[in-house]
């Protein structure tokens, strides 16, 4: 959610992430139910919001509108967050990707079934 806090108003609203089993059902643009709503954001200097889900996903997310712009799948679930640094001019987008997937109102197994962790680094454009 951005908000305007000039005029006080709401600029727009976007879910976080896609649940699986709605998706596989045809819904789209769901959000996760179950903890999708705490999550950490990286803001750049261009207009870009980077957030991690759930959903086993990144995405980055357009500051004026909320829309979409780019997403990408991680290893596992995401809980933590994300960070952003630079090296010699080029910045680099790191997220940890370590917990169970959301999916309905429960996780996909436990801690101890999560098939990959990593720390997953996407350099973005020059």
């Amino acid at each position: 959610m951005a908000y305007d806090l000039n005029a006080g108003t709401i600029r727009w609203k976007a879910p976080l992430g896609e649940d699986p089993v709605a998706a596989n059902e045809g819904g789209r643009d769901t959000g996760i139910l179950r903890g999708g709503e705490r999550r950490s954001i990286v803001v750049t200097s261009t207009g870009l919001l980077f957030v991690n889900t759930k959903d086993s996903k990144i995405r980055a997310y357009d500051a004026d509108n909320g829309k979409v712009l780019w997403s990408a799948a991680l290893p596992a679930g995401t809980e933590g967050i994300p960070a952003m640094y630079e090296v010699r001019g080029r910045q680099y987008l790191v997220v940890p990707a370590a917990s169970p997937q959301a999916t309905g109102r429960q996780a996909y197994g436990s801690s101890n079934q999560i098939s990959g962790r990593a720390y997953v680094a996407f350099a973005l454009p020059r």
